[in-house]
């Protein structure tokens, strides 16, 4: 997203929020997602991670990011975090994940830390999980942020 872009967002004072549209492409037999209740996590359990992907025609990333770098949070490990998933979802159903809003809910942004992982009771399942993920800016025309 370029930056002129986004000072643009920040100084209209506009509501924004960013949502992940998730699905599998076939049948999840194993490796689900999940996805942590925000109310569970706290800002001491984030931790930013800079995430730099190759530059263009250095590999398989080529028409990401072309070498640029963004950031994301990382949570680490919380036995008060509540996690939750969704077993066996088929192609034809899709998670939406909302993983910021500029509208404070009960003091933070709205954060929901989500991954996949090893389910022991599907662990020997054939085949690999492919899903696909798609980020999504939503502005809301009528909704002014606080400050």
């Amino acid at each position: 997203m370029p930056a002129q872009f986004v000072e643009e967002i920040l100084a209209s004072k506009k509501r924004w929020s960013i949502i992940n549209v998730w699905r599998a492409i076939t049948p999840v037999k194993r490796d689900p997602l999940a996805v942590c209740d925000t109310r569970s996590v706290s800002d001491d359990d984030l931790v930013p991670i800079t995430a730099k992907l190759p530059p263009k025609g250095s590999g398989t990333y080529e028409n990401v990011s072309a070498g640029n770098c963004f950031e994301v949070l990382y949570a680490k490990a919380n036995p008060e975090h509540r996690w939750y998933y969704a077993e066996g979802m088929q192609p034809e159903e899709v998670l939406l994940i909302k993983i910021f809003d500029s509208k404070k809910e009960g003091g933070a942004n709205v954060r929901v830390p989500h991954s996949s992982f090893v389910d022991p009771e599907t662990r020997e399942a054939v085949g690999t999980r492919e899903s696909i993920e798609v980020r999504c800016l939503v502005f809301y025309e009528d909704e002014v942020v606080a400050e």
